[in-house]
């Protein structure tokens, strides 16, 4: 963490109701193509059925997950990977997060015990199925990439309605995600469709 408060990334500020810390940079985090939001409620409930002592690693190691899960269904080696599905090393991944292999084993078992997660032994490595992917990553509605904010007149009127028409219809955070994920992915490799 000091790490990161020497890079200018976050402030940490400690007062009489804990510590608190903020990312300095968000707007562009926010803004990125590939991003989290995690649901406050649910993410503190998943905290809290670990000690003390297994709280911070157990914290790391579930954000780590997040981040690796698949958002949308891939093949990975002609297996089919769901939303929610990663395949990890418990080595690198412990590597990763700063965790012995010990630990990582403990807190992936203790998950799997929670059932936040089902675990598969494949030639890859570990497969890991988050079992309530969308809780965890769910925003309903409150972030909205601003893929194209600033409109001007010079813009023809049709992309005025279009941008109008896809704010207006997008009912939760899942939905302006997948939108962003396949823009953004339709400009990386246009023929892949």
């Amino acid at each position: 963490m000091e790490k990161l408060v020497e890079m200018g990334e976050i402030t940490v500020d400690t007062g009489r109701r804990g510590t608190t810390i903020t990312l300095c940079n968000y707007v562009k985090y926010a803004d990125a193509h590939d991003f989290i939001a995690l649901n406050r409620q649910t993410f503190y409930q998943f905290r809290r059925q670990f000690s003390l002592k297994y709280r911070a690693p157990a914290t790391a190691l579930w954000i780590e997950c997040l981040l690796r899960a698949n958002y949308v269904s891939t093949f990975l080696d002609g297996q089919p990977m769901g939303p929610g599905d990663l395949v990890l090393g418990r080595g690198e991944f412990g590597a990763a997060v700063g965790v012995s292999v010990q630990k990582t084993r403990t807190l992936l078992d203790k998950l799997e015990r929670s059932d936040e997660i089902a675990r598969k032994a494949t030639n890859l490595g570990t497969r890991i199925n988050i079992r309530k992917y969308w809780a965890y990553v769910s925003t309903k509605g409150q972030i909205r990439p601003q893929s194209n904010q600033q409109l001007t007149s010079k813009q023809p009127a049709s992309n005025h309605s279009e941008q109008r028409n896809k704010e207006t219809s997008t009912t939760n955070g899942e939905d302006v995600i997948r939108q962003t994920y396949l823009k953004h992915r339709s400009e990386q490799w246009p023929n892949s469709d």
